[in-house]
């Protein structure tokens, strides 16, 4: 289970630490367009893609597009 170190990453989509300080100004360092970039990886419309896949792949069919 990806859980939110999995998403954010280390510096790349912003900052993870136990220490909210810590995390808040490494955060100011991160790329924007880079953190973007990742987060829409995780988008609602991309996890709903990652999970139809899913489900595809385990009943062994693939989806139609619409017209």
């Amino acid at each position: 289970v990806t859980g939110p170190i999995d998403i954010v990453g280390d510096g790349v989509g912003g900052a993870v630490s136990g220490d909210l300080r810590e995390a808040a100004l490494a955060a100011l360092h991160v790329d924007r367009a880079e953190a973007r970039q990742r987060a829409m990886r995780y988008s609602w419309t991309a996890c709903a893609e990652m999970f139809l896949d899913t489900v595809e792949e385990a009943l062994g069919t693939t989806r139609k597009l619409a017209a």
